[in-house]
């Protein structure tokens, strides 16, 4: 990761420290991401900066398009997002990248289709005025560009889109296995990796613990995930399949808390009522007494 950190710095010239405060809040937002989110603000950089081909890779749910996104709406980033498993066909593709982009095309592109990869670059040299900022284009589950047959040239083109239209426009692959698996596409370039890995016991109880069921007490529901989630993370470390365990398991964890805490609201209540009440009884009592003394007053002056 290193390296490609100097690859990409030797290709686009210094980039600028990214805002740090834009870097605090992407961290703090993805815990064990620091190093992640690091690296797409630094391939990125400035907003005219070139846009560099960047491969993401890494295990299923380990936040990699989540992060991705949202490092490109914090930059404020012109991009374009699409997954594969919606657009399941080349034309698909097309159109729903024109379709992300059309806030940044000219009005004359913005109603373009896309039939085939021409059509898209001379939608883009078109679209794309010359000194537009970086414009990326983010592929989810690129891995399905592979099963395509008769686009062996689809690939490439994607890696290079800058050079095919004159324009500041860059890729950014989304997969989970590395780049050994797209090598066989010819031609194509290697790009600028940013791999996640899976995150380890510490990271996913960070990210759990912060998931609070509703109405969940806080202290309790971190008192749950330390005690429990031990248990599983030894064979899953799936975010996915751990929230699907421990979510029945917490609401038996949860049953006697909440049933003594109703307790305790339906006697705190009793309590207010009476304290409510006691005046009125109060009340009631002393007229009482006085109607009594009236009575004994009234026979002792009888003749």
């Amino acid at each position: 990761s290193r390296r490609g950190r100097r690859d990409a710095a030797a290709m686009s010239g210094p980039a600028p420290d990214p805002d740090p405060s834009i870097q605090r809040e992407l961290t703090s937002r993805w815990p064990g991401r620091r190093e992640q989110v690091g690296q797409l603000l630094g391939l990125l950089g400035a907003p005219h900066d070139h846009a560099l081909p960047i491969f993401v890779h890494g295990p299923p749910v380990t936040g990699k398009s989540s992060v991705v996104r949202d490092v490109f709406t914090a930059l404020g980033r012109p991009f374009a997002y699409v997954s594969l498993v919606d657009a399941h066909g080349p034309r698909l593709l097309l159109d729903a990248i024109v379709e992300e982009l059309r806030p940044w095309l000219r009005d004359s592109e913005k109603s373009a289709r896309c039939d085939r990869l021409a059509d898209l670059v001379s939608t883009l040299r078109r679209g794309i005025r010359p000194d537009s900022p970086a414009i990326y284009l983010v592929i989810d589950e690129a891995t399905r560009l592979l099963d395509w047959k008769g686009e062996q040239q689809l690939l490439p083109a994607l890696m290079k889109l800058s050079e095919l239209t004159g324009r500041n426009v860059g890729t950014v692959l989304v997969a989970t296995p590395g780049w050994d698996a797209f090598r066989s596409a010819a031609g194509v370039r290697t790009p600028m990796p940013v791999f996640f890995d899976a995150y380890n016991d510490a990271q996913l109880r960070a990210i759990l613990t912060r998931e609070l069921p509703p109405a969940a007490d806080p202290a309790l529901y971190r008192n749950f995930i330390t005690s429990i989630l031990p248990m599983y993370t030894a064979t899953c470390k799936s975010l996915h399949e751990l929230r699907a365990l421990l979510a029945p398991l917490w609401r038996r964890y949860a049953k006697p808390w909440e049933v003594a805490k109703e307790a305790v609201e339906n006697a705190r209540a009793r309590r207010r009522e009476e304290k409510e009440n006691a005046p009125a009884r109060t009340n009631e009592t002393e007229r009482g007494d006085g109607d009594d003394g009236d009575g004994d007053g009234d026979e002792k002056s009888a003749p």
